[in-house]
């Protein structure tokens, strides 16, 4: 018996590090890179088995990749995606659930800081060179914040 070992294609929307795509060639995938303007353009094969990028690739026909099996997102989100077609066809899709959660949380907090601290104003006086009088500025400590949702970034933001 002999046993053929195919490459599966792999199509990567956006940039990637050298480093990064020789181990992924190192591991038998053939690799398309592609970027985001020329994937808008509509140049790209779709034969590949495997499609990586992101919210970037919004634009992608994905209906038009025939062999298709699995989507690996690097984004947390899936919403850009044809769920229904994915579903339908039974595509895996994983996203990158919890990478950004930590400096989203820190994010959130940063922002509320600057409302409450009215940081804005602030800057704006230092540009016109005012410092007549101080600003009074809130605290954070001791309110209450709600946060809609109970996902990974809500929760880091919550800590």
């Amino acid at each position: 018996m002999i046993k053929v070992r195919c490459k599966m294609k792999v199509i990567i929307i956006g940039k990637i590090g050298k480093v990064e795509l020789e181990k992924i060639v190192e591991m038998g995938y053939e690799v398309e890179v592609v970027s985001v303007s020329e994937m808008k353009k509509g140049n790209y094969n779709r034969d590949a088995e495997i499609v990586c990028g992101s919210i970037y690739m919004k634009g992608l026909k994905i209906e038009e990749f025939k062999n298709l099996k699995y989507i690996f997102l690097t984004s947390m989100g899936f919403e850009h995606l044809p769920l229904d077609y994915v579903i339908e066809k039974n595509i895996v899709v994983s996203n990158n659930g919890g990478a950004y959660s930590e400096p989203m949380g820190e994010w959130i907090v940063f922002n509320l800081l600057e409302l409450v601290k009215k940081a804005k104003i602030n800057i704006l006086n230092q540009r016109e060179l005012y410092w007549e009088k101080k600003l009074i500025c809130g605290n954070l400590y001791g309110k209450k914040v709600l946060f809609l949702g109970t996902g990974s970034i809500a929760k880091e933001g919550a800590k």
